[in-house]
């Protein structure tokens, strides 16, 4: 797939003069960022954005590896046909209309053309494609995502377009987290999960997948493609359709066969993958994961300002299987009134030192696979000089160091200092419990 991700010139077939349609701006969308040449295919416009418009794909002064298709379905199957006779690779199909629709007869027909003339398909009825670290944006999302190390496959692409939005927002928990691959399979005629799974096990570029999947139309290929990805990276699932209403609301959405969730999650879990429940809870994982790894062992210290939020932490840690051993530093670097268990509370009145000195004093890896750090803003609290302290102390934990920074406004600075020096940040113990339950499950560490 390499052409598809990495292609040295693009057309866009159905790139419209007029800014309200699709083509248009698939079109302007590689314009901004691609710096390959982008060939505009309309056979009623001379121009477009200052680039000369062609006929069809056989007219085009060079080969393409990539042609992105934004016309009426009916005359799809045409298209994807001069792609072949043009030597193009890979089509994807953002045009709807076949399966979802009701029309399973132009959808077969639009793949035999495509294996007759030997054209992958990527859709029909997709978002589109999105190789952030090229600059590749080949769909019709308003923005690129950040560069980083997450794949997203998907078969919803409004999805894919709130989890960009989300992260292109510059909020300050998203901050130094990106995308290497994006892609929405809308109907999966040709090429699903299982292609792009075995692609991104071997991308370099990416360290974690998450997929969300409303059904797979070929189970033992999938888990076979799910286990091989698992076995070198984090695949992280999140499934749509879990119940009866679910379902059948999937079945109006892509054409797809959903099954339970109960069902998923065993045939998941039993090949490697991360099970989740819901859109944070994926995000929350994969952003964990990216940054900071999987735990080294269930042991967990939780340090922390707040004693609610170590009981809140200690209670979610529990919950989930984690162990919390008390640490066998020296109690007499604190105050005395400080609680040096598991958790250490630090007391309201800490200051970035004092966390500094709890964690070089009681943070001992060879004790813990990963540490909590709380903080919640009071009057002496130093969110910003805390996070970097915290920065500080990971060069020296071989372990994923979790920030807590709980609030909003007053901290948000401490929480961008974290986030840019690769600490992972969540606004409650719960969401970060939870997300490192994922990482040490995926780590068989739990």
């Amino acid at each position: 797939m390499k052409r598809l991700f990495y292609p040295e010139a693009v057309a866009v077939v159905g790139a419209s003069r007029d800014p309200s349609k699709v083509g248009h701006g698939i079109f302007r969308n590689l314009l901004r960022d691609f710096d390959g040449p982008v060939y505009p295919v309309n056979p009623h416009a001379d121009e477009l954005l200052g680039r000369r418009c062609y006929p069809s794909l056989l007219e085009l002064p060079e080969r393409v590896d990539l042609a992105v298709i934004a016309v009426p379905a009916r005359v799809v199957p045409e298209v994807v046909r001069e792609a072949g006779e043009a030597g193009v690779p890979y089509c994807v199909v953002i045009s709807a209309g076949f399966s979802e629709a009701g029309n399973e007869d132009l959808e077969r027909e639009l793949v035999r053309t495509a294996r007759k003339v030997g054209v992958r398909l990527v859709g029909p009825n997709c978002l589109g494609i999105i190789n952030a670290r090229i600059g590749l944006n080949a769909s019709f999302a308003a923005e690129s995502p950040p560069p980083g190390n997450i794949a997203f496959v998907t078969q919803s692409g409004a999805l894919a377009t709130s989890v960009i939005d989300w992260f292109s927002s510059g909020d300050v928990g998203t901050v130094g987290v990106g995308f290497s691959k994006f892609v929405s399979l809308g109907n999966a005629a040709d090429l699903d999960f299982p292609d792009f799974l075995e692609y991104l096990a071997e991308d370099d570029d990416t360290d974690v997948v998450v997929l969300y999947l409303e059904g797979v139309k070929d189970g033992p290929r999938f888990l076979d493609a799910l286990s091989e990805c698992a076995g070198r990276k984090p695949v992280i699932v999140l499934k749509g359709g879990r119940t009866e209403a679910g379902a059948e609301a999937v079945g109006t959405h892509t054409g797809s066969l959903a099954g339970s969730g109960e069902v998923y999650e065993g045939l998941v879990e039993g090949e490697g993958g991360i099970f989740v429940g819901g859109f944070e809870e994926a995000f929350d994982a994969a952003k964990l994961l990216a940054k900071a790894g999987p735990p080294t062992s269930d042991r967990v210290l939780i340090v922390t300002n707040a004693g609610g939020g170590g009981i809140l932490a200690t209670d979610a840690l529990h919950e989930l299987g984690f162990e919390l051993p008390e640490p066998a530093g020296d109690p007499s670097v604190l105050p005395p009134e400080a609680a040096t268990g598991n958790p250490v509370d630090v007391l309201g009145d800490a200051d970035a030192e004092r966390y500094r000195v709890a964690l070089e004093e009681f943070a001992d890896p060879d004790r813990y696979g990963a540490v909590m750090v709380i903080l919640t803003p009071q009057s002496v609290t130093e969110p910003v000089k805390t996070a970097r302290a915290v920065v500080e102390f990971v060069e020296e934990f071989p372990g994923p160091v979790i920030g807590v920074w709980m609030g909003r406004h007053s901290v948000a600075l401490g929480i961008r200092v974290l986030e840019e020096g690769g600490v992972p940040t969540f606004p409650s113990p719960e969401r970060a419990a939870r997300a490192l339950y994922h990482a040490a499950r995926w780590a068989e560490v739990l």
